[in-house]
C-alpha cells in the first residue's frame, strides 16, 4: 500500500492542505521549518488509518467534531480507496466527496492487513525517537523470532537480512576501535589535518596589528598626497577658465568704447524709439500718395483737355440716364412678348377643342353657352343617381336570373329511382365502427412490420464483428455493459502499467548505457586506483612488516621497501587523482544500483505482460458462448450496445408482426357482413376489401339520406324560390318607374347643360367634364392676353420716348433701334 495523496481539511492548526505523491517516485521526503506542521501531518496519517483517539490532542484550532483528515490509497495490483476520517464514535469513515456518505468499517482491511496502530507507530513512528524505540522493543527478545513477530504484524519481510546489511555498513563506518580501514576515523584524520594547516596558516594577531599600523600610516600618506592633487587641479582649472574668458574681455572693452559715443542718447524718454519708426513709416506713405496723387490730376488733366462737351446732350442727361435705366425692362418685355402669345394661341387651341367636343366651332360660343354652376351639380348628381340606379337594376337582374334557375333545378329534381330509408343500415354500419377503426390502420402496421424488418436488416449488417444468426445471439448469454466496462477498464489499467513499466525499463536501459560510457571515459584516461587495490597494497605492505619483524632480513627488508612504494604510490595516485578516482567510484556504485533496477524492471515488465494477456484473455472468455470473434474493448462495447438496440428492435417487430395478424383477423370476421350491407343498398362493390367497402358504404349511405332528406324538403324550398322570385320582380318594377322618374329629370339638366334630349349618360358625363375645365382655361387666356397687351404698351411708350431724345440732341441715331440708341445716348 502506498499514499497518491493526503488531504488535511481540519486537523491541527492545518486547514485544507494537500499533498500530492507523485506515483513513479520511489521516496518522498516532505521538509519545512519548525512549527510548520510536519509532526502534525504525521499524526494525522495515523488517525487517518486507524481512527481518531478519544481525547482530541489536535482540535485547539478546529471544534473537536470538524476534524476531518483524508487520502488516496493504492494497492499493488492498482486498486484505489479515496477516503476521509472523521472524529466519533461509529461511522467516522467517509467517502471523499461532498456528501461524505459513510463507508464500510472494514473498507481498509484490504490496504491493512493485519497492521494495527501500536505495530505501525512502532514501525512508521514517522519520527526517529519512537522507530528507534519500537523497532528495539521487537528485537530485543530475540532476533529472528522478534524479526518475524514485527513481518507478520506489519506485511513485511526480509528484515533480518536488512538489519545484519545495515550492521555490516555501520561496522565499516564506525568502531569503539581505532582503525584506519574505517571511514569514520579516515574522516577524522582528514579533519585533523585539516585543522592543522589551519593552525599553520592562520594570522596571529601580532601581525595583525603590525599590518593595521601600517596600513593607518599609508592612508595618511595617501589622503596628503589627495589634498595636494586637488589644491592643484583647483589651481589649475583657475587658470583654464581665465584664458578663455579672456578674448571676452577684450570684446567687452571695445563694445564699451563704441557705447560711450553714444552716451548723449540716454536722456531720451522711454518708447523715442517706437515712436521715431512710425513718424518714419507715416513720412513714406505720406510721400507715396502725393507723388500718387500727382500722377492722377495730370492724367485727368490731359482728359479734360480732350473731351469736347454738347450742351444740348448735357441738358437732356437725365431723360437719358432715365430712358437707359428703363432699356432691360423693354429688352425683357420684347424677349417675353412672343412666348405670352404662344401660350395665349396655346389656350387658343385648347378652347377650340373642348368647343369640338360639345359640338361648338367657335371659342366665342363656349362662353356664350357656359352653364351655370347649378345646373352642373344637378347634372353631376342625376349621373351619380342613375349610375346606382344602372348599378341596382343589373344585380336585380343577376338575381332574377339565379332564383329562376334554382327553380328550374328544383322542377327538374325529381327522382329517378325508388327512394328508401337509410336509417336501419347506417344504425348497422354504425355498430361496426370500433372493428372498422382497427381496420383503418393495417396499411400502416404493413408499412411499419415491412420498415422493422429493414431496419432490423440494416442494424445487423452494421455490426461488427458480423453476426450470421440473430435469434441464436440472442438466445446466448451475452455479458453486460457494466462487465464489459469493467473489464476494459482492467485492460487500460494493464496496459497503462505495462507502458510504465515499459518506459521506466527504457529509462533505466538508457541510464545504464549513459553511466557505462561514463565509466569507459574515466578509465580510458588510465589506471584508475581503487579503494581494493589501495587496501590489497597496504595489506601485502602489512605483511612483508610482519615477516620482517619475525625474521629482519635483506631480501625481506628490500620486498617491505617495494611493498610500501607501492602502497605509498598507489595511495599518491589515487590522491592526485581523486576526483577521477572518486567519480569511478559513485558510477561503479550507481551501476550496481541500475543492475537491480534493470532486474526488477524485467521481473515487473515480464509480470505486466502477463497480467494483461490474463485480462485480455478473461475479456475474450466472456464471448466464449457467442458465436463471434470479440474485437477490442471500444468497439466490443460498442458492438454490445448495438445488439441491445437489436433486441429492441426484433421486440418491435414481434409487436408489428402480431398487430398485423390480429388486424388480418378480424378483415376475415367483417368481410361477409359488410357484402350483404352492400347488397341491401345496391351497392357492387363486393371485390374490394373490408375497409375500402366500408368506406364505399358510408359514401352510398350519405347519398342516399340526402336524396331521402332532399325529396322531403324538395317542395318547401320550390314554394321558398316562388315567394323570393315573385319579391325580387316586384322590385324590378319599382326599379323601372324610379329609371322613368330620372330620365325625365336627366333631359331636362341635359337640356340646361347645353345637351340634346337624347343625349346619354355618357355624353353627359363627357361634357360635364369639358365644362369643368372651361373656366380655368378661359381665365388663363385672359390673363396671357392683358400680360401681352400691357408689354406692347411699354415698349411703344420706350420707342416714342427714345425718338424724341435722338430727335433733340442726335437726329442721326434716329434709324437706329430703340434700344441701341438709348445705348449710344448713355
Amino acid at each position: 500500500m502506498r499514499f497518491t495523496r493526503l488531504d488535511i481539511l481540519r486537523y491541527g492548526a492545518l486547514t485544507d492542505r494537500a499533498l500530492a505523491f507523485r506515483p513513479d517516485a520511489q521516496l518522498h521526503v516532505i521538509y519545512g521549518p519548525n512549527e510548520a506542521g510536519k509532526s502534525s501531518a504525521l499524526s494525522a496519517i495515523s488517525d487517518l488509518l486507524f481512527g481518531f483517539p478519544t481525547a482530541a490532542e489536535y482540535s485547539f484550532l478546529h471544534d473537536a467534531t470538524a476534524l476531518r483528515v483524508g487520502a488516496e490509497i493504492e494497492t499493488r495490483d492498482g486498486s484505489k480507496l479515496g477516503f476521509r476520517r472523521r472524529r466519533g464514535r461509529k461511522n467516522t469513515l467517509l467517502a471523499a466527496s461532498e456528501a461524505e456518505e459513510a463507508l464500510p468499517e472494514d473498507a481498509l482491511a484490504p490496504f491493512l492487513g493485519t497492521l494495527n496502530r501500536d505495530v505501525f507507530q512502532r514501525a512508521f513512528g514517522l519520527d526517529s525517537a519512537s522507530l528507534r524505540a519500537g523497532g528495539q522493543s521487537m528485537l530485543k527478545s530475540g532476533g529472528e523470532i522478534g524479526s518475524l513477530l514485527f513481518s507478520a504484524a506489519s506485511g513485511l519481510t526480509g528484515l533480518s537480512d536488512l538489519r545484519k546489511s545495515f550492521d555490516a555498513e555501520a561496522d565499516t563506518i564506525y568502531a569503539a576501535r581505532r582503525s584506519k580501514d574505517r571511514l569514520f576515523y579516515q574522516v577524522l584524520d582528514s579533519h585533523d589535518e585539516a585543522r592543522k594547516a589551519e593552525r599553520d596558516n592562520e594570522l596571529k594577531s601580532g601581525d595583525w596589528k603590525k599590518l593595521l599600523a601600517e596600513q593607518s600610516e599609508l592612508e595618511a600618506e595617501l589622503a596628503t598626497v589627495q589634498t595636494e592633487r586637488e589644491t592643484t587641479k583647483q589651481t589649475l582649472e583657475r587658470l583654464r577658465k581665465l584664458m578663455r574668458l579672456e578674448p571676452v574681455l577684450r570684446e567687452i572693452d571695445r563694445e564699451q568704447d563704441q557705447l560711450a559715443q553714444y552716451q548723449a542718447l540716454g536722456s531720451l524718454p522711454p518708447g523715442f524709439e517706437d515712436a521715431l519708426a512710425r513718424a518714419l513709416d507715416e513720412a513714406r506713405r505720406n510721400e507715396d500718395a502725393h507723388r500718387a496723387a500727382e500722377t492722377e490730376v495730370s492724367r485727368l488733366g490731359d482728359e479734360i483737355a480732350a473731351l469736347h462737351v454738347d450742351d444740348a446732350l448735357i441738358a437732356a442727361a437725365g431723360s437719358i440716364l432715365a430712358r437707359h435705366a428703363d432699356k432691360g425692362v423693354y429688352l425683357k418685355a420684347r424677349e417675353d412678348i412672343a412666348r405670352v402669345r404662344g401660350e395665349v394661341e396655346d389656350f387658343d387651341t385648347r378652347l377650340v377643342q373642348l368647343g369640338r367636343r360639345l359640338g361648338l366651332v367657335r371659342t366665342d360660343d363656349l362662353e356664350r353657352h357656359q352653364p351655370a354652376d347649378a345646373d352642373l351639380v344637378r347634372l353631376k348628381s342625376l349621373l351619380d343617381q342613375g349610375s346606382e340606379l344602372d348599378r341596382s337594376l343589373k344585380q336585380l337582374h343577376i338575381r332574377l336570373e339565379e332564383e329562376r334557375e334554382a327553380l328550374r333545378r328544383l322542377d327538374d329534381a325529381n327522382p329517378d329511382s325508388r327512394l328508401i330509408d337509410p336509417k336501419p343500415w347506417a344504425e348497422q354500419l354504425t355498430a361496426l365502427r370500433p372493428e372498422l377503426s382497427d381496420l383503418a390502420g393495417v396499411e400502416n402496421l404493413q408499412v411499419r412490420a415491412t420498415r422493422a424488418e429493414s431496419d432490423l436488416a440494416a442494424a445487423v449488417a452494421r455490426l461488427d464483428p458480423p453476426v450470421k444468426d440473430i435469434d441464436a445471439l440472442l438466445a446466448s448469454p451475452l455479458p453486460d455493459l457494466a462487465a464489459l466496462s469493467s473489464h476494459r477498464k482492467l485492460i487500460d489499467d494493464a496496459r497503462a502499467v505495462h507502458a510504465r513499466i515499459t518506459q521506466t525499463l527504457t529509462t533505466v536501459k538508457a541510464e545504464a548505457k549513459t553511466v557505462a560510457d561514463q565509466m569507459a571515459a574515466l578509465e580510458g584516461q588510465g589506471r584508475i586506483v581503487s579503494r581494493a587495490d589501495i587496501m590489497e597494497a597496504r595489506q601485502l605492505r602489512d605483511a612483508g612488516l610482519a615477516a620482517f619483524g619475525a625474521k629482519p632480513s635483506a631480501d625481506k627488508l628490500a620486498d617491505v621497501h617495494k611493498a610500501v612504494q607501492n602502497a605509498d604510490e598507489l595511495a599518491d595516485a589515487a590522491l592526485t587523482d581523486a576526483e577521477r578516482v572518486s567519480r569511478h567510484a559513485q558510477l561503479s556504485l550507481r551501476q550496481h544500483e541500475i543492475e537491480q533496477q534493470l532486474t526488477n524492471a524485467r521481473a515487473e515488465a515480464r509480470e505486466s505482460d502477463i497480467a494483461l494477456s490474463d485480462a485480455i484473455t478473461e475479456f475474450e472468455d466472456l464471448f466464449r458462448s457467442v458465436p463471434i470473434s470479440p474485437l477490442s474493448p471500444e468497439r466490443m462495447l460498442e458492438w454490445r450496445r448495438g445488439v441491445e438496440a437489436l433486441s429492441h428492435q426484433v421486440e418491435a417487430l414481434k409487436d408489428a408482426n402480431d398487430a398485423l395478424q390480429t388486424a388480418r383477423l378480424k378483415e376475415e370476421r367483417l368481410k361477409p357482413v359488410l357484402v350483404g350491407l352492400a347488397d341491401a343498398i345496391g351497392l357492387a362493390a363486393a371485390a374490394l376489401p373490408p375497409a375500402a367497402l366500408a368506406r364505399a358504404l358510408d359514401r352510398r349511405l350519405a347519398e342516399i339520406a340526402e336524396r331521402w332528406t332532399e325529396s322531403r324538403s324538395l317542395e318547401g324550398k320550390r314554394h321558398s324560390a316562388v315567394d323570393a322570385l315573385q319579391r325580387l320582380e316586384e322590385r324590378e318594377t319599382v326599379l323601372r318607374r324610379e329609371v322613368d322618374t330620372w330620365r325625365a329629370a336627366f333631359s331636362n339638366a341635359a337640356t340646361m347643360a347645353g345637351l340634346p334630349d337624347e343625349a346619354t349618360v355618357e355624353m353627359a358625363a363627357a361634357a360635364l367634364d369639358v365644362w369643368r375645365s372651361v373656366p380655368d382655361l378661359l381665365a388663363e387666356r385672359e390673363n396671357r392676353r392683358r400680360r401681352v397687351r400691357g408689354m406692347q404698351r411699354d415698349m411703344e411708350t420706350f420707342d416714342e420716348e427714345i425718338r424724341s431724345l435722338c430727335t433733340k440732341v442726335a437726329p442721326d441715331l434716329i434709324s437706329v433701334p430703340a434700344d441701341v440708341a438709348a445705348g449710344l445716348l448713355n
